[in-house]
């Protein structure tokens, strides 16, 4: 399976991300998480499999990274920490991956700086013929997937806003930069430069 619709469940979650990357930074071991989740409530959820839920998603982000980047998350300026955020959400998800080198990248290099479903359903038609379990998603899972997308690109501040959805280029920052060549992580930076 090349594609998951796991990025569905959330955005950056910037401030729970940051949270739980300085629980992995004191102590990584499973009673310490638990603790932090649900002793502490530290993502200030009502209810317990609310936190769970949210953990479990930010968790997986968090283990295709490091101390290293864990750092740029907990400690960075808000640019930084969501640039690093980021980083982890595109190794996660190959869809968001492929989204921002193909599509957003195309559009850039035309000049067309507007976002639309079209390139979206378009983009989804590419993808169930790379991976057949695309067609299987629901319509609705669809619709989701694209509005946690957009919303996660806003907030990464390739697009202006959620709402009009104007594409615009971003600044990767030094430290991020030198992450991913330290880790030899050339996909993800083609991604985040909207290069294939």
């Amino acid at each position: 399976m090349m594609y998951s619709a796991e990025i569905v469940a959330g955005s950056l979650l910037m401030n729970e991300t940051r949270k739980l990357a300085e629980v992995l930074l004191r102590d990584q071991s499973k009673a310490a998480w638990l603790n932090a989740v649900i002793g502490e409530n530290v993502l200030q959820k009502k209810t317990q499999s609310t936190a769970k839920r949210m953990a479990g998603l930010i968790r997986h982000r968090l283990e295709t990274g490091d101390a290293e980047i864990w750092k740029l998350i907990a400690n960075g300026d808000f640019e930084l920490s969501s640039q690093a955020t980021l980083v982890l959400v595109i190794r996660r998800s190959r869809l968001l991956a492929d989204f921002m080198s193909e599509v957003l990248g195309l559009k850039m290099r035309r000049l067309d700086f507007k976002l639309v479903q079209k390139d979206w359903d378009d983009f989804l038609q590419e993808c169930e013929l790379r991976d057949p379990v695309v067609a299987g998603w629901s319509e609705l899972t669809k619709a989701k997937l694209f509005e946690v997308l957009v919303r996660i690109l806003a907030e990464g501040r390739y697009l202006n806003s959620s709402k009009e959805k104007m594409i615009q280029g971003v600044m990767i920052r030094p430290e991020i930069r030198a992450y991913l060549e330290a880790t030899n992580d050339q996909t993800t930076l083609a991604s985040m430069e909207l290069h294939r």
